[in-house]
């Protein structure tokens, strides 16, 4: 039986340990590092778990959770691939539009991400989650780089719904001149304007929203 050279044993080791490390400079946010290893080629396309990604996930989802752009940069400059998707099916501007990163979204739309993406459990996309949380300015950039504006999630919800149900009025303004359908209708039978109705814990706001949503045509 042929014995492989020590050689070939030493060089996955030191691969081991450099992939290791890459993943603890993108999570730490420590670019100088991350710049060393990958001088090293290391892959800039490997997964890696961490606190925030307890399932596989690419480094530039990683990086873009955490919002650092100048990172996100490294990883594409070395070669990442911009639509590899993490484990649970959303890709890197998932994150960074959830908790608003509008820099970092921004640089990945320039770069021509797929802003389509959704999380395979609940079918929720970027323009979902960012509506909900309210992040106007990043819900402007996902209509305008073609995020799907009646995009269902597994409970047939759409972006205007979470807008509404979430109070945000500004957003519901973005997307109702954005021309998103204001009567589909979710699983359980409920538009834009019940859910402002019914779900919108601030009751003046509510109001304002569900006034929007009839001038606009909403029933």
């Amino acid at each position: 039986m042929m014995k492989l050279p020590i050689a070939v044993f030493l060089v996955g080791a030191i691969s081991a340990v450099a992939t290791e490390e890459i993943i603890k400079a993108v999570e730490s946010g420590n670019s100088t590092e991350v710049k060393r290893i990958l001088a090293l080629k290391v892959s800039p396309n490997i997964l890696g778990t961490t606190e925030n990604f307890p399932t596989p996930a690419p480094l530039l989802s990683i990086a873009a959770f955490n919002g650092d752009s100048a990172i996100v940069e490294l990883l594409l400059a070395a070669g990442a691939d911009i639509n590899k998707s993490s484990e649970s099916g959303e890709n890197a501007v998932f994150w960074p539009a959830t908790l608003g990163h509008t820099g970092t979204v921004k640089i990945l739309i320039k770069k021509g991400i797929n802003v389509n993406t959704t999380i395979r459990i609940n079918d929720i996309s970027a323009l979902h989650s960012s509506s909900g949380e309210g992040h106007a300015e990043i819900v402007k950039m996902l209509v305008k780089a073609g995020a799907e504006l009646d995009g269902q999630d597994a409970t047939g919800k759409t972006a205007l719904m979470a807008a509404a149900i979430g109070c945000r009025k500004s957003v519901v303004e973005i997307l109702i001149s954005a021309k998103a359908d204001l009567n589909i209708q979710s699983k359980m039978k409920g538009t834009a304007l019940t859910m402002a109705r019914d779900y919108c814990k601030n009751k003046q706001i509510g109001s304002e929203i569900v006034n929007l949503l009839k001038t606009a045509g909403a029933r």
